[in-house]
């Protein structure tokens, strides 16, 4: 049995319902992400290259799971995985090639609320605000009024100001 017909036995056990029936044509990666309990689905995992970066994302599935499409170059990647509710991991000086590199990623739970709560998008703490509203045409009107002047919110509009650094961050 040669190495690439052993990947794809092995590929094919591994990674099941991912909807890739052949080893990607290229180099590539492919793992699981978990953590202590188990898999962690809707990780995203993100590999970087080269500088003007160049970078490709694909997400785990509900066993963890996830595989690359052929990549452009065999070395050099640096990997991000990240969900909310678990701190980043980050691996350097990543290479793989036309059989495949597995890395799998052990994440780490958040355990404080307050950590997670300042990553949340948004959208979350606005879902939270609308699902308030008993009456449809007063939460259309929130919703219309709010968003036409305010972004959804981000770390930056989330920090505790002063009523004179506001006056800076909007004045400026």
């Amino acid at each position: 049995m040669t190495l690439i017909r052993l990947t794809v036995v092995v590929l094919s056990l591994l990674l099941p319902g991912m909807g890739h029936t052949a080893v990607p044509d290229g180099p590539f990666f492919y793992g699981r992400i978990s953590d202590s309990s188990g898999p962690v689905a809707g990780a995203m995992i993100t590999f970087y290259h080269g500088d003007p970066v160049h970078s490709l994302t694909v997400f785990a599935d509900d066993e963890g799971r996830y595989l690359t499409p052929a990549l452009s170059w065999s070395e050099g990647y640096d990997m991000r995985v990240r969900r909310v509710g678990w701190r980043d991991a980050r691996q350097q000086g990543l290479g793989t090639n036309d059989q495949g590199t597995r890395v799998d990623v052990t994440l780490n739970r958040v355990e404080n609320f307050a950590e997670t709560a300042a990553v949340l998008p948004g959208n979350y703490w606005m879902q939270l605000v609308l699902e308030q509203f008993e009456d449809d045409e007063l939460k259309y009107e929130f919703k219309q009024q709010c968003t036409y002047s305010h972004q959804q919110g981000t770390p930056v509009t989330r920090l505790n100001r002063s009523r004179e650094q506001w006056q800076e961050v909007i004045l400026d």
